[in-house]
């Protein structure tokens, strides 16, 4: 198989992936399962306190960035004090972490590899399954993407300056 060929198919088969994951994502946000007491917790606090007061330490001895609370508290004000809207910025962050993971792959991992690595990403069950709570971890996993997105391409960068092809 030449190389154009296996461009192609790679694409396809790693876009494939990274649908089906949202897909499970959206499927599991849109199933709505009932909030957890922690999720209930961080909801109180979003729901009860002002914008600076999100920035400080949160009731019920709840923790989350406050970048994540205050995003909530946007969803919330923008869409009504729900499940569905305060699951919105975790349901978001999920379903871009696959599509970072896609860049990743791209940049520093083979075809093969590359592939792998983003179904891990996509079916993951954890992943999916903190894509619909009200937690910041889906949040954590995309900032990590994120880093590692711009370790890569300084990574290739750097290897590109010092030693040319």
């Amino acid at each position: 198989m030449d190389r154009s060929t296996w461009r192609r198919d790679w694409v396809i088969v790693g876009w494939a992936v990274v649908a089906i994951g949202i897909a499970a994502r959206l499927g599991l946000y849109l199933l709505s399962l009932p909030m957890r007491t922690d999720e209930l917790r961080l909801a109180q606090n979003v729901f009860d306190r002002s914008f600076a007061g999100l920035a400080l330490f949160l009731d019920h001895h709840q923790v989350a960035p406050v970048g994540f609370l205050w995003l909530s508290k946007l969803t919330v004000l923008a869409f009504g004090r729900s499940e569905l809207a305060l699951r919105a910025v975790p349901l978001i962050c999920g379903v871009a972490l696959p599509l970072m993971d896609v860049a990743i792959a791209k940049r520093g991992l083979g075809p093969r590899a590359g592939v792998v690595a983003v179904a891990l990403v996509s079916f993951s069950p954890v992943l999916l399954l903190r894509s619909a709570d009200f937690k910041q971890y889906s949040s954590d996993a995309l900032a990590t993407g994120i880093m590692l997105a711009c370790l890569v391409y300084l990574s290739n960068t750097v290897h590109r300056r010092t030693y040319p092809l």
